[in-house]
């Protein structure tokens, strides 16, 4: 769903006002509710993190080759699908075994599937529509 600029409230310091320590609670989907849902999202996997666990800290050497642009108009079901189309077997493939925090079927607490569920629990809240069950996505795919 891409992340909002944590530039504005970086002055709040490590507070949970800060909006990258609001993701994990659904701040995604609270941010879209608040401002506007996108007409279509798109996403450039033509490279990915293919590190569970290591988050944005991956380096761009440990970055993995997938070549896919994709597109739905449903911002949190596009990151489903592609967390479970081609971010796992691109982590499987680079020898990682445990993939629970990147799956989007996992009911993990703290995971990437718990972050989804939420950010489209807030969306419904303001009426809009979501699905983090990832066999719902309409998604549009190009692989380059």
């Amino acid at each position: 769903m891409g992340i909002v600029s944590d530039q504005p409230t970086s002055r709040l310091g490590k507070s949970t006002g800060r909006a990258h320590n609001t993701v994990a609670a659904g701040g995604m989907g609270a941010e879209m509710a608040g401002t506007r849902m996108p007409d279509l999202s798109i996403m450039d996997a033509i490279w990915i993190n293919a590190a569970p666990g290591n988050g944005p800290s991956t380096s761009c050497e440990e970055a993995k080759l997938a070549k896919v642009v994709a597109a739905s108009t449903d911002p949190v079901a596009l990151d489903a699908w592609a967390a479970g189309e081609i971010l796992m077997p691109a982590a499987s493939a680079a020898g990682y075994s445990d993939l629970s925090s990147i799956d989007p079927n996992t009911r993990k607490y703290k995971s990437f599937s718990s972050w989804l569920n939420l950010s489209c629990q807030e969306l419904r809240l303001a009426g809009m529509s979501c699905t983090a069950d990832p066999k719902y996505a309409s998604v549009f795919l190009a692989r380059l």
